[in-house]
């Protein structure tokens, strides 16, 4: 399943509902060391991704900005009946920074030639990225500065640790979106190594994009108990669309669990499968969003994976994901 992402969890993390996009998606190494146990997926199902946003070349910084401000939007939103809210997303703002702090564990166990071999992983990534430029027109953020507090991947397979993945741990870069396209350059403006421009840009693939489900969930006022299919197709199409692998999201299921005086809490589940079918991953947790700025909030999800074929596992993971200013 060389090509089969087993975190699929962070496209739901990245998701809901903030602009960043895969965070520390990588293949366990115990896929990679175990080349014999190994299969080539290919041939699965991708939904269409959101459309993006406008090219960075009408950005514009905030003194020139034309961009609606927050207390409008709340104020055009339908009136909220007691028992209900009525989500507000905020424009992006010049100079505003939102930190993104993400925990995840994943532990399986592969059956290679008759003998289990087991794998343990954890990531841990906290970054800042402070908003350098919006489009006049969409007030989406299209140039932003990212500078990563941690970024470490530690990996031990059959009791053997792989050397920790640091390679972006304690770093800045500027991205700036420019049509369908991430560019990655150092703070002046100079190329940065390959390794750490491949992995940036796949980090903040979504920057700079329009949310569809983002625009379905702020769309009218919401109450516990409400069909919210709406939301969960369109999150179904950004979580399948943000995935490059050709993975599949299957029984999406987004409900609005509680309403508080400033979060909200939903329970979600859903199944990914892997490229070729061969592998499984079932998920289920709660996600929290501030009810005035649904980029802000907290997934926490976890769940079994299992893999079939040539290459034979069974396992866990499990994710935290945190966005707050």
């Amino acid at each position: 399943m060389s090509r089969a992402r087993v975190y699929l969890i962070c496209l739901l993390g990245s998701s809901l509902f903030g602009s960043s996009a895969l965070v520390g998606c990588s293949e366990p190494a115990a896929q990679k060391d175990s080349a014999s146990a190994s299969t080539t997926s290919s041939g699965g199902k991708t939904a269409p991704s959101a459309k993006p946003g406008p090219s960075g070349n009408a950005s514009t910084a905030a003194s020139t900005t034309a961009a609606p401000s927050s207390s409008a939007m709340a104020k055009d939103a339908p009136k909220p009946a007691s028992g209900e809210v009525t989500f507000v997303k905020k424009p992006a703002k010049v100079g505003e920074k939102t930190t993104k702090k993400s925990h995840r564990v994943t532990d399986m166990k592969f059956s290679v030639k008759g003998k289990e071999v087991p794998f343990h992983e954890e990531f841990d990534s906290e970054y800042t990225r402070e908003t350098l430029a919006i489009d006049a027109t969409s007030g989406l953020a299209t140039k932003a500065k990212v500078t990563y507090a941690k970024h470490v991947k530690a990996q031990t397979t059959d009791g053997k640790a792989a050397p920790v993945d640091k390679v972006l741990d304690g770093k800045t870069f500027v991205i700036e979106r420019k049509g369908t396209s991430i560019v990655v350059t150092d703070e002046a403006g100079k190329p940065v190594p390959a390794a750490e421009e491949k992995l940036v840009a796949k980090e903040h693939k979504s920057f700079g994009k329009a949310d569809e489900a983002t625009t379905a969930l702020v769309a009218k006022p919401r109450k516990v108990g409400d069909d919210l299919s709406d939301v969960a197709k369109a999150l179904a199409l950004k979580m399948a669309g943000d995935d490059d692998g050709g993975n599949e999201v299957k029984d999406l299921k987004f409900s609005l669990k509680s309403i508080d005086a400033t979060t909200s809490t939903f329970d979600t589940s859903f199944t990914a499968v892997g490229e070729k079918g061969d592998l499984t991953i079932k998920l289920a947790g709660t996600v929290k969003v501030q009810n005035d700025d649904v980029d802000l909030g907290e997934v926490n999800l976890s769940g079994p994976l299992t893999l079939t074929g040539k290459a034979n596992a069974t396992g866990t993971l499990t994710s935290t994901e945190v966005e707050s200013h």
